[in-house]
């Protein structure tokens, strides 16, 4: 079976001295807050809401509106679609943060782009975000395949905002068929 694998270009020296040379910053811990807090309010401020609305109410009028909740999400037509919507633009952003780094599009202070926002489209997700200092989406462009294959997408297109030259907007593109 020899030569049915497929090899992988080899990395410029150029950009093997970058990667040598220039590191990713360590975020610090409130960027890390920031940025995992969708995960923080699930872990720690759900169990701490129901502990609390169970202490005010009582745990058998609690049980009825969290099965009531549930229910109506998953009764709702768009119900399911609106929860996988919003669990992949947090998987987005995390993926999208891991493409920046592996790909290098970081300042030479290490400072990888903002993301501002992502929202669900139904193509996939639209992800707005701020290029610092020498950063531009001409950047982002010439990692394309590298940025969607870190968020598990089949493609990204990158686009720049018209009000503002600094916001880049990224489209992860996951159901092609439904441009």
């Amino acid at each position: 079976m020899i030569g049915r694998h497929r090899r992988e270009p080899e990395e410029p020296r150029f950009a093997q001295f970058l990667r040598a040379l220039i590191r990713p910053a360590t975020p610090s811990l409130l960027t890390v807050v920031w940025r995992w807090r969708y995960e923080i309010v699930l872990v720690l401020g759900v169990p701490t809401g129901l502990i609390c609305v169970s202490r005010l109410v009582g745990p058998s009028p609690t049980a009825v509106a969290v099965t009531a909740i549930l229910l109506s999400v998953v009764i709702w037509p768009g119900g399911v679609r609106a929860s996988t919507d919003r669990i992949w633009c947090m998987i987005t952003a995390h993926r999208i943060r891991v493409g920046f780094t592996e790909t290098l599009i970081i300042t030479l202070h290490g400072k990888i782009p903002i993301v501002l926002m992502v929202r669900a489209q139904p193509f996939g997700e639209r992800v707005f975000v701020w290029c610092r200092g020498t950063l531009t989406p001409a950047d982002m462009a010439e990692a394309r395949e590298r940025l969607a294959a870190a968020c598990w997408a089949t493609d990204v297109r990158v686009g720049q905002s018209l009000k503002h030259p600094n916001i880049a907007i990224l489209d992860v593109v996951r159901r092609p068929q439904a441009e």
